[in-house]
């Protein structure tokens, strides 16, 4: 595969040290009283102000990356809330204002996720890997026209599906970087019980630039996650984006 300019790019910033990527924009949301059944990746349009706040927040907190409020704004994704038809509009318009935001200060990185919004999609679940596929496609699509700088596949808890993002990424946009992520358990499994390091070897050989794990499991449960892709797959570049804190139940 050939090393495009932004793969150059990218690689030639790590040579130079680690990035630091921006935090959740969800929970952001949350905290901000925006509500669960709400379509988070619409209120780019809708509320414009409130999205570019939070990436100029991230990014004065020190981030060199920040990812677009696109994480289910595919058309599977935004069909259950009625916005099918508005998955061009909602990629452009969260791809603007994190370039704006980031203003020549940090890397834009188009998120792309598994889940419909911010919880599990079961439309995902019912769907052909074709549909899958045009569904992964058409955002990718938008997102590179729009000009993000890089793709982060993240939060896929299933391999196959990832596959299917991964293969529409290579598609669409055979020219940037791709970083693809998956969910771990703190046993350092897949969802489905596959081990990390198959996991890792498997993403890098399909064409993934960056191998990593996002969410789902603190800091310290995210360390020997990684250092299993470290040993899986020596010589690529890996991300590790660990949640805060893991739920507690009271009572």
């Amino acid at each position: 595969m050939a090393t495009t300019l932004a793969k150059r790019h990218l690689f030639s910033i790590l040579n130079d040290g680690p990035l630091l990527f921006d935090g959740a924009m969800g929970s952001e949301l949350a905290n901000k009283g925006i509500l669960p059944n709400q379509c988070f990746d619409e209120l780019s349009i809708s509320r414009p102000e409130l999205i570019q706040s939070i990436h100029t927040a991230y990014i004065a907190a020190g981030a060199n990356v920040i990812q677009t409020n696109t994480y289910g704004a595919h058309p599977i994704g935004l069909e259950r809330h009625g916005l099918r038809a508005e998955t061009a509009a909602i990629n452009r318009a969260s791809v603007a204002l994190a370039r704006a935001a980031a203003d020549g200060k940090a890397l834009v990185a188009g998120s792309v996720a598994e889940a419909g919004n911010h919880i599990a999609n079961p439309d995902v679940a019912g769907s052909t890997e074709q549909e899958l596929l045009d569904s992964y496609a058409e955002q990718i699509s938008v997102l590179r026209e729009a000009g993000v700088d890089l793709l982060v596949l993240e939060s896929f808890e299933t391999l196959p599906i990832l596959k299917v993002a991964l293969q529409a990424a290579r598609d669409e946009a055979a020219d940037l970087p791709v970083i693809a992520q998956m969910r771990f358990t703190p046993s350092a499994l897949s969802e489905a019980g596959m081990p990390v390091g198959e996991i890792a070897h498997t993403l890098r050989e399909l064409g993934a630039d960056v191998v990593g794990a996002n969410c789902g499991v603190d800091p310290a449960a995210m360390y020997p996650i990684i250092q299993e892709m470290r040993r899986a797959i020596p010589d690529s570049p890996l991300s590790a984006q660990p949640s805060i804190g893991a739920p507690r139940g009271v009572e």
